[in-house]
């Protein structure tokens, strides 16, 4: 896990400076590199990406910049998951979720219905609880402690913790290959289970595959190393 910082605050505002993204994403990409040369423990990565802003502050090429990177990203085989913006933010694209190749997560509440985004941003490509999650605190007066928070934030964070539990257990055999893992959570995936999703998004929701009806009894989940499900076998 690499801790990186691409936000900078000051008196409670945040600036996103495209500058720190673009360095961060490449030191990733770069230490990814040497390690699937030089360490034969590693088992792959993942970037997530738990923030938005409004593609109104990118200027010039800036955003081709950022999706230069995001694509060698992917090609190497890490996923990126983003979490999409809020019902009141600006209208527009947001981005890192506007970027090919990101999976754009979306928030679903208690009742499963699906936390409304901001009006014209890009769709979500997937969905994970994003209410009333308790999360440990961050804060260094109380630390330790939990604390309850809500949004899109919470759900991509989700995302991005079931596909590093894929990458681990397929490890080298498929974590590199380029787009494999987001196959997986979206073969493991529940499909038309949440309300009030909006034209033109995707109703799909995580899920581990743990308890999925159509996997192997010996696999985590379902096409776990590539093994075909007990329908595909059936199938042949």
């Amino acid at each position: 896990m690499v801790d990186v910082k691409v936000l900078d605050g000051a008196d409670g505002l945040v600036q996103t400076y495209l500058s720190y993204i673009v360095n961060a994403l490449n030191d990733i990409r770069e230490e990814v590199l040497e390690l699937m040369v030089d360490d034969d423990t590693f088992r792959g990565a993942i970037i997530n990406m738990s923030w938005s802003f409004p593609g109104s502050l990118l200027e010039g090429n800036q955003i081709e910049l950022v999706q230069e990177m995001v694509h060698s990203l992917y090609d190497l085989g890490v996923p990126l998951v983003a979490s999409a913006a809020n019902e009141m933010a600006s209208r527009g694209d947001h981005y890192p979720c506007a970027f090919a190749g990101v999976l754009c997560t979306g928030a679903i509440d208690i009742d499963y219905e699906m936390v409304p985004t901001n009006d014209g941003a890009s769709p979500v490509d997937i969905l994970a609880p994003g209410e009333e999650i308790d999360c440990l605190d961050w804060r260094t007066s109380t630390a330790g402690r939990f604390i309850v928070r809500s949004g899109a934030a919470l759900a991509a964070a989700l995302v991005t913790s079931d596909l590093a539990s894929k990458i681990g257990h397929e490890s080298q055999m498929f974590s590199f290959e380029e787009g494999i893992m987001e196959q997986r959570l979206f073969q493991n995936a529940q499909y038309n289970k949440v309300q009030l999703v909006p034209e033109g998004h995707p109703n799909v929701l995580l899920n581990t595959g743990i308890h999925h009806p159509d996997k192997n009894d010996e696999d985590p989940y379902r096409y776990a190393l590539g093994n075909p499900p007990p329908s595909m076998r059936n199938a042949i």
